[in-house]
């Protein structure tokens, strides 16, 4: 690695971590103040006090850290530029492209950390987080019970229940529909309530059992107290995860989109989910490439709190601009894919145009 490398990586590094202790010291601030009353009012141990802000370090860090970069990068070039040294720099023959070049290798190695955070980590991590401020500090259940109907299909059985509750192995007004390969009804089981024993099996009571023909006739009806019955499934199994979307790691979104593919439901809050951490996990090289023409296009006349503001109206166009663009895809307006990247490209587009009139 060259010398002139060595002194821009430096210089960068150190603004990077001076913005991100101030930002992080600020996002904590106003979390803390937002959250220190429920800590209060429930009495909570220190223990919380110390493990929830931990817990909630990874996301904090997910959502400064592409304006961060986006700062060190305006400081950085702000202070190349205010003490001539990028004029020395371009005399010596050396573009803009091989002067920044480090700084974007910076960006590209922030984006493989936010691509390993939004994934694995904060996932992991919110989840910790959540427990402790629901359970441990609220004492709220943590699994409730659901209390819409719940359809699953698992191949050629439909399976219809009214209410199930994980916790303690219960459901209420269960209903079995077993087809034929034609897709012909050929035996229904109705049950008013049902308990998991083991190994799937679940004891069933007030059954009503109906078989069909192919033709559709009912050829079979019996009413049984309990009937041992198995379903296939754990009670874990028969409801929509406790989780929410961004608390699950990306392996996790993918198993239940296929699992819920295969019931017949809807995947979209979880694709859209993975769209975005996908999208999201290359905003850092993209704000540093637009961090560049915006400190040079001002040169020595813009200062730090300039900057700030600069980058404080970006952020708020561009999550504005992903906000919306997610909201259609969500509504099925726009592609996913198209919805969680368009963002990106309108500032990729941005930043290479004008990193490329300020290279000229």
């Amino acid at each position: 690695m060259s010398t002139l490398n060595r002194y821009l990586l430096r210089v960068f590094a150190s603004h990077f971590f001076a913005v991100l202790g101030v930002l992080f010291i600020l996002y904590g601030l106003v979390d803390f103040l937002e959250k220190v009353d429920d800590f209060v009012e429930h009495s909570a141990g220190l223990s919380d006090y110390l493990l929830y802000p931990m817990y909630n370090l990874p996301a904090m860090i997910a959502q400064i850290l592409p304006m961060t970069a986006l700062l060190a990068t305006f400081s950085t070039i702000n202070l190349l530029a205010r003490t001539h040294q990028l004029t020395a720099l371009s005399s010596c023959g050396l573009s803009l492209g091989t002067v920044t070049r480090p700084i974007f290798a910076c960006g590209g190695l922030l984006c493989c950390v936010a691509f390993v955070m939004s994934n694995w980590l904060t996932p992991w991590a919110s989840q910790k987080a959540d427990y402790i401020l629901t359970k441990e500090v609220r004492g709220q259940n943590v699994v409730k019970q659901r209390k819409k109907n719940i359809y699953l299909r698992d191949g050629e059985r439909i399976i219809t229940i009214a209410r199930s509750d994980p916790k303690t192995g219960r459901i209420l007004k269960l209903a079995v529909f077993e087809r034929t390969p034609e897709h012909m009804l050929k035996k229904r089981v109705d049950a008013a309530t049902a308990e998991y024993r083991d190994d799937r099996n679940w004891l069933l009571r007030d059954v009503v059992v109906r078989e069909f023909s192919a033709a559709g006739d009912l050829t079979g009806f019996a009413r049984h107290k309990e009937l041992l019955f198995d379903l296939r499934r754990r009670p874990q199994e028969l409801v929509e995860l406790s989780y929410q979307p961004e608390q699950m790691s990306s392996s996790e979104l993918q198993r239940l989109i296929v699992k819920m593919r295969s019931e017949g439901r809807d995947p979209l809050p979880y694709r859209a989910e993975l769209h975005f951490r996908q999208a999201q996990a290359l905003t850092p090289l993209l704000m540093i490439l637009l961090g560049v023409p915006f400190a040079l296009q001002h040169g020595r006349k813009h200062n730090l709190g300039a900057g700030v503001a600069l980058s404080l109206v970006t952020f708020v166009v561009y999550y504005s601009l992903q906000a919306v663009a997610m909201a259609f895809g969500t509504a099925g307006w726009l592609p996913l894919p198209l919805a969680a990247w368009s963002a990106n490209l309108l500032l990729l587009l941005v930043g290479s145009w004008l990193f490329l009139t300020m290279e000229r």
